[in-house]
């Protein structure tokens, strides 16, 4: 591809990326539910915006090692519900309830945040992957920012109790939310490494 037509596509989706996470983080405080901010794919839409628009794959690998399974999980339950119209794992019930149209035009950053994103870290050329790295610094100040600031009510990253009928909220949550989310941040990444490997070979 001709490095004058990838460079306009990186512009295009980062550019797309920061609106569409800081349009959505306007939309939680238009609502008075400022806490919202703090959502995960939000802040993830942002980071990844401005490592596409500064060039910097690394930033954008961060964000796809946490929320690649998440997000897989979100689209499995979405569509079982979808054709079934009956509840699954629980992840994706609010889309269903949602009365409000734009609330279900935000959550469809569920289906373009892998394609999109993965897509962009194909054309920004990953070469040294230290991702992993400020992946797992990010994961334990979102926690405690999350339990800090946010309304357990709205449950905001699952970080007061599981999201998912499969995995159970006991007295050891916290730990569990480590246990879970670490080593699938750790799959992403590792898989990223052989994909990038594999493409070096050939």
């Amino acid at each position: 591809m001709p490095e004058q037509k990838k460079k306009i596509i990186l512009t295009g989706l980062g550019v797309f990326f920061v609106i569409f996470g800081i349009g959505a983080m306007d939309y939680a405080i238009y609502h008075s539910h400022p806490d919202w901010i703090l959502f995960i794919c939000y802040l993830g839409l942002v980071i990844m915006g401005i490592g596409i628009l500064i060039n910097h794959p690394e930033l954008v690998a961060s964000q796809l090692n946490i929320l690649t399974v998440p997000l897989l999980i979100w689209l499995a339950d979405f569509s079982y519900v979808f054709f079934s119209r009956q509840s699954l794992w629980g992840t994706t019930d609010y889309f269903f309830a949602s009365a409000y149209p734009l609330a279900r035009l935000i959550s469809l950053e569920h289906f373009f945040i892998l394609p999109l994103g993965f897509y962009a870290l194909y054309l920004l050329k990953l070469k040294k992957n230290y991702s992993i790295i400020f992946s797992l610094v990010y994961l334990p100040i979102i926690f405690v920012l999350t339990r800090f600031f946010t309304n357990p009510v709205y449950n905001i990253n699952c970080a007061f109790r599981s999201c998912v009928s499969f995995i159970p909220t006991t007295s050891w949550y916290i730990l569990t939310w480590f246990a879970v989310i670490v080593p699938l941040t750790f799959i992403v990444y590792l898989a990223t490494l052989l994909i990038s490997a594999f493409k070096q070979k050939i």
